[in-house]
């Protein structure tokens, strides 16, 4: 099977995989391949053409069955996937959730000051201050039987910052688990932070752990000039609660100019252990965690 695109191609960063389905969320932007002065003058993403809608499929794993495919007037903008999960609601109906850090609007993607533009990042702290700093936590959720698709912000007001390169749960969605992680979204969120506790400064940047129930930071990391990719996190084999285990972070050491790979206890974010490369790498942005016994 496959889906048709008749207005051109959706701009997908990332998408969600629950035990059963795929949820794909195609933005309101298509991109132009063939449009050559746009892509030379702009660039793929700020030469995209604007739609009016947001476009959510969800597509069965076993078969590739479509199971929706549905449109919705208010835009939704992410980067990145944090979990999925699929339940049964109290009529009995299936219902396939994916949570996301979503962004207020799409300037990060295709404006002036999108963040991957950069020759204008590297020029100054302003440019770099400029970048969208309005990421908030979103569950896109659709309900099969109605064919409908529910937005719901977590509005988390006792988190002074913005949260992006969070740590997925693809790990996580499947075998035996003590948290029934396919049913529920985690409790908690780890990611990269930017601009941490109200500062106007996209430098200042922190590895955070979000407490979804108390809406509130529950622990996170600083250290100046540190830069972070995206935390994976391991469980605890023998863990009884759900953020029983590490997270493990590479991140670059402005002071030093030298990577190194952090362990910390994702219960307190208190580092356990670390190891510094002798090198200096390119960003990192994500990874994840198999463990050996599903390979």
């Amino acid at each position: 099977n496959s889906l048709e695109l008749p207005d051109g191609v959706p701009y997908v960063h990332s998408f969600g995989l629950s035990k059963s389905y795929a949820m794909i969320v195609m933005m309101p932007f298509r991109q132009n391949y063939f449009n050559y002065p746009g892509l030379f003058e702009k660039g793929l993403l700020r030469s995209s053409t604007l739609v009016d809608y947001t476009r959510v499929a969800l597509i069965k794993l076993d078969d590739g069955e479509i199971v929706m495919d549905t449109s919705f007037s208010e835009p939704v903008f992410f980067f990145h996937a944090i979990s999925t999960i699929e339940s049964e609601n109290d009529m009995g109906e299936t219902e396939v959730s994916l949570r996301v850090s979503s962004f207020e609007d799409g300037d990060i993607f295709y404006g002036e000051d999108q963040f991957i533009r950069m020759e204008r990042a590297r020029a100054s702290k302003e440019n770099r201050n400029r970048i969208d700093s309005s990421p908030s936590l979103l569950d896109i959720t659709c309900n099969i039987e109605q064919g409908t698709v529910d937005l719901n912000y977590l509005n988390i007001t006792g988190v002074q910052t913005w949260l992006d390169l969070p740590s997925h749960r693809y790990s996580r969605a499947f075998g035996d688990q003590t948290i029934p992680i396919q049913s529920t979204h985690p409790r908690y969120v780890y990611g990269w932070a930017g601009k941490a506790f109200g500062s106007e400064d996209f430098d200042s940047m922190i590895l955070v752990k979000i407490d979804t129930e108390t809406k509130s930071t529950a622990a996170y990391y600083r250290q100046e000039s540190f830069y972070h990719s995206e935390a994976i996190f391991i469980p605890d084999p023998d863990g009884t609660e759900e953020d029983d285990g590490v997270l493990l972070n590479k991140v670059y050491d402005g002071v030093r100019r030298e990577d190194a790979f952090f362990v910390y206890d994702a219960k307190t974010l208190a580092v356990i252990a670390t190891a510094y490369t002798g090198v200096r790498s390119a960003v990192d942005f994500h990874g994840v965690w198999i463990d050996a016994s599903t390979l």
